[in-house]
């Protein structure tokens, strides 16, 4: 029935109406029906999201606990290191290797990161990122 909108299927879900048309939609024959959002503390199941079956329970992802990058070791890698003011938004990737000369080479990247002030306003609020190889 066009027009006409079923009962939600808790009394704690809303409804979120369509537009009904008087025509069918595509061609398909079907008018628009509402949509129904979950209240909370639905199962997962009666939301429609998929959930592991019995027995094939994924474990959570560890956190790693390895030692910090340093200096070298990112140098080693070759990966990119890319440090900005948080304040200007001033931007560089600076030569680790050369940063390894000069501060040491075990310095880890974060001990180094918070000496550096921002050479365009003087801000210490610096944020880096360590990402793949150079382009």
């Amino acid at each position: 029935m066009v027009g006409t909108i079923p009962k939600p299927v808790s009394p704690h879900s809303r409804v979120v109406t369509t537009p009904y048309h008087s025509h069918t939609s595509a061609g398909t024959g079907c008018a628009a029906a509402p949509l129904y959002l979950a209240s909370p503390g639905t199962p997962a199941a009666a939301q429609g999201v998929r959930t592991p079956e019995p027995g094939q329970i994924q474990a959570a992802v560890k956190a790693y606990t390895g030692p910090p990058a340093t200096l070298s070791s990112t140098a080693a890698a070759a990966v990119r290191l890319i440090v900005w003011c948080n304040a200007s938004r001033h931007q560089i990737e600076p030569d680790v290797a050369a940063m390894a000369g000069k501060y040491g080479v075990a310095t880890p990247v974060r001990d180094w990161v918070s000496r550096l002030v921002c050479s365009q306003c003087g801000a210490r609020d610096i944020s880096f990122v360590l990402t793949g190889a150079r382009q």
